[in-house]
């Protein structure tokens, strides 16, 4: 497994998304060190309990349940992922269909089924263990930490990227941040090259090289 080292010493402010798009982990491996938002209140419809993967009939939206009640109000560290309807089995069963045939999914089907068989109870919490086997199944070593206060503005030397990863086309400033770098993808002969996907996707169709196609994103 590539192993990357960090290429700036910009800090990099970011909320913290479930598996998050090749934008994010493109920026987690160009900067350092890197600051996860703790001290905010959870926004609906956003990369925070949203991934998207590349299925056989298009983009599909993978999206954590979350409890009801507290809504925007609630801190994220607090918000509880609800399982009124299976959702882990649901997204891994998705999963198995979008990238079963993938040509890398035998060797990390082990690394990540079992992030699905006990999730636990809190968003904020499930996010941290997908994104640390994230991370090293694609040989980035960050330097994280969490942040002690909510910064607005983040200090002037600080990237803040807060807010700029989006899954709304309209709102997302991703071309802004890096590079569009294209790689294979096992659906691509009927759905064209999809951009901006989960770093699984990128993961499962190009294993090892990986880190070098993000290493090239990360370069504007």
């Amino acid at each position: 497994m590539i192993e990357l080292c960090t290429s700036m010493s910009t800090p990099l402010l970011t909320e913290l998304p479930y598996i998050g798009p090749l934008s994010f982990h493109a920026l987690v491996q160009a900067h350092t060190p890197i600051y996860i938002e703790v001290c905010e209140n959870f926004q609906k419809a956003t990369y925070r309990n949203r991934a998207h993967i590349a299925g056989p009939n298009g983009l599909e939206r993978l999206t954590i349940p979350i409890e009801e009640g507290r809504g925007l109000r609630c801190p994220i560290g607090e918000v509880r992922m609800s399982y009124a309807q299976p959702w882990p089995k649901l997204h891994w069963s998705a999963i198995v269909a979008a990238y079963g045939r993938s040509p890398y999914f035998e060797f990390y089907e082990h690394e990540l089924k079992p992030l699905y068989q006990a999730p636990g109870e809190l968003l904020f919490g499930f996010n941290i263990k997908v994104m640390q086997t994230t991370w090293r199944l694609l040989g980035i070593k960050p330097e994280v930490n969490l942040t002690e206060d909510y910064y607005n503005p983040a200090p002037p030397d600080w990237l803040d990227v807060r807010g700029q990863l989006h899954p709304n086309t309209e709102k997302n400033k991703a071309a802004e941040l890096v590079r569009n770098v294209p790689y294979y993808q096992v659906f691509q002969d009927r759905h064209g090259f999809l951009p901006n996907l989960s770093a699984w996707d990128l993961l499962f169709n190009e294993g090892p090289n990986a880190g070098n196609v993000l290493k090239q994103m990360g370069k504007l």
